[in-house]
Order: structure tokens, then C-alpha cells, then sequence
């Protein structure tokens, strides 16, 4: 029973003092995919289940974030899986080793395959922190990545912008009705 048990999961963070794997996205352009799925990121291809891992990115500017984390796995003389996996939303900053949040988790997924967020975030820097995930033990390959997605939010006016747009309607509509009023309209007789 405690065989089976072993066999049929490891997960992520599990053992301490594990590894961990950070993987630098870069700065993410606006109205832009950014796709570090498992066959791009070599880095942590066949990794090994019950570490951490981190995939760091920075925002130049205010977007709307969406992100989509896959996990797959092939067992030994298997086709492969997609399995679930549960990620974190974090602001800080990483290092090659590790990553430091500013905060607690922004916006954490639902354990699911394919799990994904929609965050609202200003510019700055970013991480998603894997938190958890189930696979067999008997693997002959592993790998996960995100799917990243920033598009520029939509500009809206701040209370003073629009208090001055309405003030100006205001004069706008006090000069019309003084030209209107001040003029004589011609009578028939």
C-alpha cells in the first residue's frame, strides 16, 4: 500500500530543500503571445517533480494579463498527459535561483489542466510560482510552461479630467445661451 501510494504522486514543493528552477520570460509587450510552453523551455524539459518553479516576467506598462500554465508528463512507454496544476500570481523580483514576492499571491488558479487567470496589473515585476502539481513517478519526460497574453488596458479619464471636460461644457453652454438671448429675432407683421 505505501508502495502504490509512493508511485502514484510526487508534488511540487513537497521535499524540502528541493530545487528550484526560475525561467526568465523577459518583458512582456503589449498585444503580444508569449508562448514558453514545454517544447520552448529546455531549461526545465525532463525535470524533475518536487521542485519549485518560478517563471518571472516584467510589465512596461498597465495590461490585462492572461495566463494559461500546462503541465505534461509521459510515463515510461505512455503517451503523454496533460495534468493538473495549480499556479500563483506574485509582484517581486527574482533572482537566478529564486523569487522574492513584495506581497502575499495575487490571484492563485484553480487546480485544473490548462489552469488560467485573468489579472489587471500595473507596470512592474512579476512571477508565477507553481505551487501544485500531480504526476506519476515512473516519468520518462516532464515538462511545464505558461502561456502569456498583455494587452493594453483601455484609457479612461481620472475624476479630474472629467470635472474639467464638464466644466468646460458648462462655459461652453453659458456663452451659447448669452448669444442666443442677447440677439433680437425678427417679427413678422
Amino acid at each position: 500500500m505505501k508502495i502504490a501510494a509512493a508511485g502514484l504522486a510526487l508534488a511540487f514543493g513537497a521535499a524540502a530543500g528541493e530545487a528550484a528552477v526560475v525561467v526568465h520570460v523577459g518583458t512582456l509587450a503589449p498585444d503580444t503571445f508569449y508562448n514558453t510552453a514545454p517544447a520552448q523551455v529546455s531549461a526545465i524539459s525532463n525535470f524533475k517533480p518536487g521542485s519549485t518553479v518560478y517563471f518571472s516576467f516584467r510589465l512596461g506598462s498597465a495590461v490585462e494579463l492572461q495566463s494559461s500554465m500546462l503541465l505534461t508528463y509521459t510515463p515510461k512507454g505512455h503517451p503523454a498527459v496533460n495534468a493538473p496544476v495549480q499556479y500563483s500570481l506574485f509582484k517581486g523580483a527574482c533572482s537566478a535561483t529564486t523569487c522574492t514576492p513584495t506581497g502575499g499571491a495575487l490571484d492563485t488558479s484553480p487546480l485544473a489542466p490548462g489552469a488560467a487567470l485573468a489579472d489587471t496589473l500595473s507596470a512592474g515585476d512579476y512571477f508565477l510560482k507553481v505551487i501544485g502539481a500531480t504526476v506519476p513517478s515512473n516519468l520518462a519526460s516532464y515538462r511545464i510552461g505558461p502561456t502569456l497574453s498583455a494587452t493594453f488596458l483601455a484609457v479612461v479619464p481620472e475624476p479630474a479630467t472629467w470635472a474639467t471636460m464638464i466644466l468646460g461644457f458648462g462655459v461652453i453652454g453659458a456663452m451659447l445661451r448669452r448669444r442666443t438671448t442677447g440677439q433680437s429675432v425678427p417679427t413678422l407683421a
